[in-house]
Parts: structure tokens; sequence; C-alpha cells
């Protein structure tokens, strides 16, 4: 996990000739390098507990492992023309291309992290306590929808949406995955149809997707029928009132 205290810790972006290690240093938009200035403490020098950062976590160990593949794929799929037709907003917090990209370039930086489960969950995980991604391994273009749905969490995460209820942030989160859906394959009839825990929240927000691209104003009213499926639905029940824990990204 050195690379990951490298990229979480120190904010370096700049990798090795081989493309598999961080370098130190930070890469700047305007293409510089800042260089990292590191300070060795002396032999018999103690950490204060006390002066320890709260909400530095280490790398997840359970159940998964370098991301191998899925790394380039999430920042391809974030990248995407499908992700252009996303434009939502919801009290003031903003889910558009340029949010997408910022989460992409993030993830390119190593400022949050991409992890590939090693047992399949059956679903993909943005994980705001330790801001990582965590992803199954199927390859195929459902899962690219569901990176949509994750990385909606991770730039709400990016904007210290941390006032936000659960059911809020899941109506915006499936709401931009059907999008992806519809625009990904060309196809605005058939909606996606969901697992048993979903499939009654994929409706109301497939409509909302299609009143969205047929560019129809969306009122606050029209979110009520999704906002409900998610609070009746057994995945989230009582927990989709409580707020989430988006409090920031560590680095930025």
């Amino acid at each position: 996990y050195i690379n990951w205290y490298l990229g979480n810790y120190l904010g370096c972006n700049v990798v090795s000739p081989d493309g598999t290690s961080f370098r130190f240093g930070k890469k700047l938009a305007d293409g510089t390098i800042e260089p990292v200035t590191m300070y060795l403490p002396y032999l018999d020098w103690e950490p204060d507990p006390d002066s320890i950062i709260p909400g530095w976590v280490p790398p997840p160990t359970d159940n998964v492992q370098e991301a191998g593949e899925l790394k380039p794929l999430l920042i391809q799929t974030l990248r995407s023309y499908p992700i252009s037709k996303i434009e939502l907003g919801w009290r003031g917090y903003l889910i558009n291309p340029q949010q997408f990209h910022n989460v992409a370039w993030q993830v390119e930086r190593g400022v949050i992290g991409v992890y590939k489960r090693i047992k399949n969950s059956g679903h993909n995980e943005y994980e705001s306590e330790s801001n990582t991604f965590q992803l199954d391994s199927g390859v195929h273009v459902w899962k690219q929808a569901s990176i949509v749905h994750e990385a909606v969490h991770a730039m709400l995460d990016i904007q210290k949406a941390h006032n936000l209820r659960i059911r809020e942030s899941e109506a915006l989160a499936y709401v931009a995955q059907c999008i992806y859906w519809q625009h990904l394959h060309n196809h605005f009839g058939h909606r996606m149809l969901g697992d048993d825990d979903t499939k009654d929240i994929f409706q109301p927000a497939w409509d909302l997707a299609l009143k969205i691209h047929e560019g129809g104003d969306v009122w606050k009213s029209d979110w009520e029928p999704l906002l409900n499926a998610i609070t009746m639905s057994k995945g989230y029940g009582k927990k989709a009132w409580n707020l989430t824990l988006f409090n920031g990204v560590w680095g930025l």
C-alpha cells in the first residue's frame, strides 16, 4: 500500500516510467511538477497522539485488492460521451460533466483510490470514509452505469454534501445512472430493471431521466416518487433518512 500512502498522504501523482508506482512530486494542471518536501524527525521523536489529523484512515484491506484494469475503466467511463448529457442540481449541489471529470482526475492522481473486490458482492460502492471506489471485477455496460452512480456519491463527497439525506444522494445517483444508460445505448424505451431491491426504484428514476432528456421542466414534486421509492425499499428503509457521511475528500 505504499502507493496509497504516497497518493493520499503526500498528494503524489507523478508516476514512474513503467506506470506502476508513484514518484515524489505533484503534477499541476499546467503540467509543471511541484516537488514534495519530506522532513525526517530526530531518532528519539515520538508522535503526539493529539496531533493526528482526524479522518485519516488506512486503505481498505478486507476483501479488496489493487484495481488492475478497473481503474482505467472507471476513468474512461467518467470521460465518455454520455457523461456530457448529465446535468442535475439539488439544494445547491451540482451533478454535471465538470464534476464527473473532476472525480476522474482525482482518481487519476491517486487522491481517490480504486480497489477491486476479491469476492464479488454484485455491486460497486464508493466508500466516503476511505475515499475509495470498491468495484466488482465484471466489466460490462451495467457495471459502467453503476460506476456513474457511485461517482455521484464521490463528487458529493468532494462538495462536502454532509447535510444531504441518503435518499437525496441516492435519488441523484439513480437518475444520473439512468441518463448514462439511455445515452450510452441511444435507447429511451425499456428501462433498467434492477434487482429485487432496486427494481421499484428504477421506474421513477427512469421516468425522471426521460423527462430531463425531453427538456421538460423538473420540479421538486417530480422527485417525490423516486424519493419515496428509495425510502420504501428494503435496501434502504429507515436509514434513507440518515444524513450522508460526505465530509470532504482528504487532500482537496
